[in-house]
């Protein structure tokens, strides 16, 4: 997930995008503690939906620069969010990066969870690939003019196929030892 995050920040989209990067590692270890505790599910989703509202706007607040204190940079952010919403719903040009910050956020972050929490409770990481797969196809859609960018794509297929390999040995071994092979 490092080399999905890289390509999205050597996109240079934005001069925040690499917070993203941290994002991704608080993210799969949140849904490794989630993973372990024992919480019911219902509680697991709570305490993971207020932690994700906390991180994601934590890190949309720290665009906004060190000098501001706590209760202005709320203030500026939903002032912000709000009318960069507005501009997208009345379909006029949306200046302001910070809605395109907060679908990235909440996508890697909740894929991050996932990711975190399934490998460690079912061993299946395959669902949160899937939409990092998506998500790293997308940025190399709308990239494609960054030449060496590319190695990044190349990472994350590269790690796929390791994860892919790992995956059938482990299997094939339980079976193997089975039969006495």
């Amino acid at each position: 997930f490092w080399a999905v995050s890289a390509r999205l920040e050597a996109t240079r989209w934005n001069e925040n995008i690499y917070r993203v990067e941290y994002l991704v590692i608080l993210g799969i270890l949140m849904g490794i503690l989630i993973a372990i505790s024992r919480f019911s599910n219902k509680n697991m989703i709570l305490i993971a939906s207020g932690y994700s509202i906390i991180v994601i706007m934590w890190q949309l607040g720290l665009t906004l620069g060190e000098d501001l204190e706590l209760a202005e940079r709320i203030i500026s952010l939903n002032g912000r969010l709000v009318l960069s919403l507005r501009e997208f719903l009345g379909r006029k040009p949306v200046k302001d990066p910070i809605l395109f910050l907060l679908l990235i956020n909440i996508i890697l972050w909740g894929s991050s969870i996932i990711t975190g929490y399934r490998l460690m409770k079912n061993k299946s990481p395959w669902i949160p690939i899937l939409i990092m797969g998506i998500t790293v196809l997308s940025v190399e859609f709308y990239s494609y003019h960054q030449a060496r960018a590319h190695i990044f794509s190349a990472i994350f297929l590269y790690f796929i196929i390791l994860l892919a390999g790992r995956r059938y040995y482990i299997n094939a071994k339980t079976g193997w030892q089975d039969t006495g092979v």
